[in-house]
C-alpha cells in the first residue's frame, strides 16, 4: 500500500452558502500547518481564513481544490483521509465532505458527512482526521481519476450554539490517500529455435496478478526483432505496428493476450524484450533462426474433419490445439531442443508450431494456439524424434482437445468444475464431486445482453436455467452483477429428483437490476454448488441458459381469475376490464412543526386494497342467467369465522399468474342486462394491502417484498446435541437443544412457531426459551447453522 502523505490544496474558496463569506481563504492554501498540536493557543502565527459564525446558523462553506495527486490510473484507491485545523472557542464541525470527480457527467459528487462535531471551549487549535487507510466515505469504491482531478476536494462547514457571535479560524484543509498499484508480470512463449523461412506464432500474456485493474490503457512496447517479419497478430486490446506498441484490455481474470504470427526472415539469435511501461515490468526471450535443422523427423498428421467442432468454431477466434506428451528416449539424456522434435502444431493455412515437453518419462502439456481461418483446412500434426539424434524413441500422445482462447496450461482430467466452460454447451451433462457437507469454488459466466427490439422495450424478467441430473441434496447458490456497477439478488435453491430443470428468476423478477443495468450490458452470474446431505454426491450439470423477457403484447388472452381454488372459466366468465393499481398504498404519518418546511414522518401502514372486475356471461335464457349469477354469488361469498369475521381465501389472476392475493369479496352486482349477456362486477377487499409471491430458495437469498415473512426453514440434521439455525444478516439464533438423530429432516415454521421432524413429533418444546424466531428483512442467509444442513427456505414476498 502506497502512503501518498498529506497533501495540500492549491484553491481554497469561500463557497457563498451563507453569509458573511470567509476572509482570506487563499491564506489556508498549500498550508501545512507543520508542527501543530491540539490545544495550542498561537493562532495567529499560521496561516488562516476568518469568520464571524452566528449561533444557530451553519457558516459559509469552505472548499478546497488542485490537491495535485497523481496517483497511477489502475492503482485501487484503499482510503482517504482528511485533516482540518480550526481554532475559536465552541466553534464544532457541522459539514465535512469529500467531494470527488463523477467521470460520467464531469460534475462533482458529495459523499458521506464525516463531521464529528467537536468544539473546545477555550478556543485553542483542534486538529480533526477523517476517514482512514480504509475508509472511501461511502463510495462502493474510487478511482485515481476521481481523485487526481483539480476538482476533487473537501468542503467544511461549523456551527455554535452557544449564543450571540463567535469567530472562527480556519488554518487547514489536508487530504491523503492510500492506494494499492497493480503489479504485472508478462509471459512470453517465443520458441528457443526456429529454421530460417518457416511461419511461427507465439503468445505474450500480461496478467495483473494481484487482481487490480481499473481499466485505463497499460502501454506495452513489443519491439518485432530484425530476423522476424510480422505476418498477422491477434490481441486483447490494441496492437500499433507502426509504433510496436500493445494497448491491452484485460479479461475477468485480468489478464490479456497478445498472439503474434511471424516469419524468420533472418538468421542467428533473435533477442525480445517486452516491457510494460508504467512500472516497468519486462521480459525478454531469445529465439535462434537456423539455417538448416538436423535431419529428418518422423510426423503425424490428423484433418480435423468433425462437423460439430468445425460448425462451432468462429473465424477471427483463437483457439488452442493440446494434448498430454510423454517420451523415452534412451539415445539423448534430456530433450533435444531441436525445432521441431516433439512438438505439436496446426496447420490452419500455414503452419504453426506449439510447445514441446521438457523432461523425458513425465506426462506434460503440450499447446498450439491459433486464430482461426475458416476458409482453410484444420490439420492436427505431431513432430516426432530426429532421426540424426537418436534412432531410439517411445512417444506417447492422449487427452487432445480444442479450446477456445489462449489456456495452454496443463490441467489433469476432470469434471465440469475443471473446465467451467463446459456448462455453457448443449452437451451431455458432466459430473462433480461433492463431497459431503462441503461446497465448490465459485464459478463466473458473463452474458453480454445486446439492443432489444422495439422503440422502448422494458425489461421484464431474468431466467437463468441449468440442466441438472442426480441432484438430490444439491443446493446451487447464484448471484448476479451487472457491467453498469449494479449489484443484484442472491437467489438459491436446493434440488432433488435425478432429471431437472432449474430456474433462477423468471418473466416478472429482475432480480433487483433495472432496464439499465440490463439493455446493452454484461450480466455477470456467479454460481457455487453446495453438498446438502451428509454423504458425498455426484450430480451432473449443463446448457447454463439466460432468457431475458421484455415487453411485447402484455394483455392478450388475459381474461380470467381464480378464486377460493375454483376458476372463473366454471362459471363461463370472462373478464372485460379490471381497474386496480399495481403495488401496494401507503398511508403515511406525519407531523407538521412549526418553523420547519415540509412535514416529519413519523411512521406509515399499507392501506388495505380495492379490486373491482367487470365480466360478462353469456346464456341461451334469462332462467339459465340468473341461475348461473346465484352461483357465482354463491361462488364469490365469505366464509366465516365462529366470530363472524370473514376469512380472506387465495386471489389470482391470469394476468398476474405468480402473485396472489389474500381477499374477501364486497358483493356481485348485475350491473347491465344486454340478452343474451349479463354484464356483472365484483370488488375484492384485500385487507392487508399486499400480493405475495411464493419463494422457495436454498439458504441465502433476497426478499424484494415489502412485507418481513417469517419463513419455513427445512433441514436435515447430522446427530449433534444441538440445531442452531443461524440468520446471518440480522444475527437471528434459533437453538433447539435436543439431539436429533443423524438424517431426520426437520421443518422449522417460524410464523407457527413449530418444529416437526418427518414423523410428525413435535419438537417445539425444545427450542431455548431466549431464541429468535427468524425474520426475513432483506437479505438473508442461513448457511452457518450448525447441527444440520439447511435444505430449503420458503416464505411468502409481498408486494
Amino acid at each position: 500500500m502506497v502512503d501518498t502523505g498529506y497533501y495540500y490544496p492549491a484553491v481554497v474558496v469561500s463557497h457563498h452558502d451563507a453569509t458573511p463569506y470567509w476572509s482570506n481563504p487563499g491564506y489556508i492554501q498549500d498550508a501545512e500547518c507543520t508542527g501543530v498540536d491540539e490545544g495550542e493557543t498561537n493562532t495567529g502565527s499560521f496561516p488562516h481564513a476568518t469568520l464571524n459564525m452566528t449561533s444557530g446558523v451553519l457558516s459559509d462553506g469552505l472548499r478546497s481544490t488542485d490537491y495535485g495527486f497523481t496517483i497511477p490510473g489502475n492503482s485501487r484507491i484503499d482510503g482517504v483521509t482528511g485533516k482540518t485545523v480550526r481554532s475559536g472557542a465552541f466553534i464544532r464541525d457541522f459539514i465535512t465532505q469529500l467531494y470527488v470527480y463523477n467521470p460520467l457527467t464531469g460534475a462533482t459528487t458529495g459523499l458521506a458527512n464525516k463531521a464529528k462535531h467537536r468544539a473546545r471551549t477555550d478556543g485553542y487549535f483542534l486538529v480533526d482526521t477523517y476517514g482512514s487507510t480504509s475508509d472511501l466515505w461511502g463510495a462502493s469504491s474510487l478511482t485515481p481519476e476521481q481523485l487526481n482531478s483539480g476538482a476533487m476536494g473537501l468542503w467544511w462547514r461549523g456551527a455554535h450554539n452557544d449564543g450571540g457571535v463567535k469567530p472562527a479560524w480556519h488554518h487547514c484543509l489536508a487530504l491523503k490517500v492510500e492506494y494499492t498499484n497493480p503489479t504485472y508480470s508478462l509471459v512470453s512463449t517465443l520458441p528457443d529455435v526456429a529454421l530460417q523461412g518457416d511461419i511461427i506464432s507465439y503468445n505474450i500474456t500480461l496478467e495483473a496478478t494481484n487482481s487490480i485493474d481499473q481499466g485505463v490503457p497499460i502501454p506495452v512496447e513489443v519491439p518485432i526483432p530484425a530476423g522476424f517479419t510480422l505476418l498477422d497478430y491477434f490481441s486483447s486490446g490494441d496492437y500499433d505496428t507502426e509504433t510496436d506498441t500493445w494497448t491491452p484490455v484485460l479479461d475477468e481474470n485480468y489478464e490479456a493476450l497478445l498472439v503474434l504470427v511471424v516469419q524468420c526472415t533472418g538468421s542467428g539469435l533473435q533477442s525480445q524484450t517486452v516491457t510494460e511501461t508504467e512500472f516497468s515490468t519486462t521480459v525478454t526471450d531469445t529465439c535462434n533462426i537456423l539455417t538448416s535443422d538436423v535431419g529428418d523427423v518422423h510426423t503425424a498428421t490428423a484433418l480435423i474433419d468433425d462437423s460439430i467442432t468445425l460448425a462451432n468454431l468462429e473465424d477471427g477466434e483463437t483457439y488452442t490445439l493440446s494434448a498430454y506428451m510423454k517420451l523415452h528416449d534412451t539415445g539423448y539424456a534430456g530433450v533435444y531442443t531441436g525445432i521441431y522434435n516433439h512438438r505439436i502444431a496446426v496447420v490452419n493455412g500455414d503452419e504453426l508450431l506449439g510447445s514441446r515437453v521438457t523432461t523425458q518419462d513425465t506426462y506434460q502439456r503440450v499447446a498450439v494456439s491459433f486464430v482461426y481461418d475458416d476458409t482453410e483446412n484444420l490439420t492436427l500434426k505431431l513432430y516426432g524424434q530426429y532421426e540424426g539424434v537418436s534412432t531410439v524413441d517411445d512417444e506417447y500422445w492422449a487427452g487432445f482437445a480444442l479450446k477456445k482462447g489462449s489456456d495452454s496450461t496443463y490441467t489433469a482430467a476432470g469434471n465440469l468444475l475443471a473446465d467451467p466452460d463446459a456448462l455453457l454447451g448443449e452437451v451431455t451433462p458432466t459430473p462433480v464431486v461433492l463431497p459431503a457437507s462441503e461446497e465448490s469454488a465459485e464459478y463466473r459466466y458473463t452474458f453480454p445482453v445486446s439492443v432489444l427490439s422495439g422503440d422502448n422495450p422494458k425489461v421484464t424478467g431474468l431466467e437463468l436455467s441449468l440442466v441438472c441430473e442426480d441432484t438430490d441434496g444439491v443446493e446451487v447458490v447464484v448471484t448476479v452483477a451487472s457491467s453498469s456497477g449494479a449489484t443484484g439478488d442472491t437467489k438459491s435453491s436446493t434440488l432433488s429428483g435425478e432429471f431437472a430443470s432449474i430456474l433462477f428468476g423468471d418473466d416478472s423478477d429482475l432480480w433487483g437490476l433495472l432496464t439499465s443495468d440490463i439493455i446493452g450490458q454484461e450480466l455477470i452470474f456467479d454460481l457455487s454448488f453446495n453438498n446438502t446431505t451428509l454423504s458425498e454426491i455426484t450430480p451432473s450439470f449443463s446448457n447454463l441458459l439466460l432468457t431475458v423477457y421484455y415487453y411485447e403484447d402484455v394483455t392478450e388472452g388475459w381474461t380470467g381469475l381464480t378464486y377460493n381454488g375454483e376458476h372463473s372459466s366454471t362459471y363461463r366468465a370472462n373478464l372485460t376490464s379490471n381497474s386496480h393499481d399495481v403495488g401496494a398504498e401507503v398511508d403515511l404519518k406525519t407531523l407538521n412543526l412549526t418553523g420547519r418546511d415540509g412535514e416529519l414522518i413519523t411512521g406509515s401502514d399499507i392501506k388495505l386494497k380495492e379490486i373491482k372486475e367487470e365480466f360478462i356471461i353469456e346464456v341461451e335464457t334469462l332462467e339459465e342467467g340468473y341461475s348461473l349469477l346465484r352461483d357465482i354469488k354463491g361462488w364469490l361469498s365469505n366464509e366465516r369465522n365462529t366470530s363472524h369475521i370473514p376469512i380472506p381465501c387465495e386471489l389470482v389472476f391470469d394476468y398476474e399468474p405468480d402473485l396472489i392475493y389474500l381477499a374477501i369479496v364486497d358483493g356481485v352486482i348485475a350491473v347491465e342486462l344486454d340478452y343474451p349477456l349479463i354484464k356483472c362486477e365484483v370488488t375484492f377487499l384485500i385487507p392487508d394491502g399486499l400480493a405475495y409471491i411464493e419463494q422457495s430458495t436454498g439458504s441465502v437469498g433476497t426478499n424484494n417484498g415489502l412485507n418481513h415473512p417469517r419463513p419455513v426453514v427445512t433441514m436435515v440434521c447430522d446427530g449433534s446435541s444441538a440445531v442452531v439455525l443461524t440468520e446471518s444478516e440480522e444475527s437471528q439464533v434459533l437453538t433447539i437443544n435436543h439431539t436429533i438423530s443423524n438424517g431426520t429432516v426437520i421443518t422449522i415454521d417460524c410464523e407457527e412457531r413449530t418444529v416437526i421432524d418427518s414423523s410428525d413429533n413435535d419438537l417445539t418444546g425444545y427450542v431455548s426459551l431466549d431464541s429468535i424466531w427468524p425474520v426475513i428483512y432483506k437479505e438473508y442467509d442461513f448457511s452457518s447453522s450448525t447441527g444440520g444442513l439447511i435444505q430449503g427456505v420458503t416464505y411468502r414476498e409481498g408486494y
